[in-house]
């Protein structure tokens, strides 16, 4: 008699069963201590996230929709420490809906197409004007772990809003334009889907990053909420999970007939 162990899939649950030999100790504690460095890099790997906070929307601000509004706002939560806005269309962090962020079309107030700029360049303490440079040198991946911008849209009516996110650095640009989603949940952009600007001599490097700009676009009846954005990397799958734990398991099985 030996140990004995199995693996069985199904499509929602992971149903793993060990049946071990009471007779055999020493194989049940040696498969046990295998099994816990078979898991052990799986769960480094799940908390080795790096996630860089660009906004919780915590610290409030505000804009009434329907006039030219610029002001700054500085406190916890902001990347650089200062949120900078320059907005026609209506704006509230923390104010609204508390501790997230409302952007939505004036209704009324406005017709046609309108805008909105959120920017992170510093505390430059100066709405109208950006500074490339104003965030230092930001290393949005942390050391190429993260490779993607993630927006958490909590609520959402939209029929044509578009969001147009930039990234500067000196002598260095790159953006990406996109349909807000039609749905809340997550939107995640990843950094390859950035192009550089026309002006720009050379593409943003997302190691050193000193400038983030947000467009809003919307027309009568947009809106959306959302709770924060960062950059961050997708956590790994439990199909990953699964499949890194089985390999290692045909391996040992391997070992074992051997």
């Amino acid at each position: 008699m030996g140990l004995l162990y199995g693996i069985s899939l199904t499509s929602d649950i992971f149903d793993f069963r060990i049946s071990l030999n009471q007779t055999d100790p020493m194989k049940a504690a040696l498969f046990l201590r295998r099994l816990f460095l078979l898991a052990l890099p799986l769960v480094v790997l799940a908390n080795s996230k790096a996630d860089i906070l660009i906004d919780s929307f915590s610290t409030p601000q505000s804009a009434p929709g329907g006039i030219d509004t610029r002001n700054v706002a500085d406190g916890s939560g902001i990347i650089g420490g200062e949120r900078d806005i320059l907005s026609y269309l209506t704006l509230s962090a923390n104010g609204t809906v508390a501790n997230q962020l409302l952007v939505a079309y004036p209704n009324g107030s406005l017709t046609g197409r309108a805008g909105a700029d959120i920017t992170y360049d510093g505390p430059d303490h100066d709405p109208s004007s950006s500074y490339f440079g104003g965030l230092g040198s930001v290393d949005l991946t942390q050391e190429g772990v993260n490779d993607r911008l993630r927006f958490d849209i909590t609520s959402i009516a939209n029929t044509s809003a578009t969001l147009l996110i930039t990234l500067r650095s000196p002598y260095h640009g790159s953006s990406v334009q996109l349909n807000l989603p039609q749905n809340p949940g997550i939107l995640d952009v990843p950094f390859a889907w950035f192009q550089q600007e026309n002006f720009m001599p050379y593409p943003v490097d997302f190691h050193n990053v000193g400038y983030i700009d947000f467009h809003f676009v919307m027309n009568s009846g947009d809106a959306v909420v959302m709770d924060s954005v960062m950059a961050t990397v997708p956590e790994p799958t439990a199909l990953t999970l699964i499949s890194c734990l089985s390999i290692g398991f045909l391996i040992m099985r391997r070992k074992r007939i051997g």
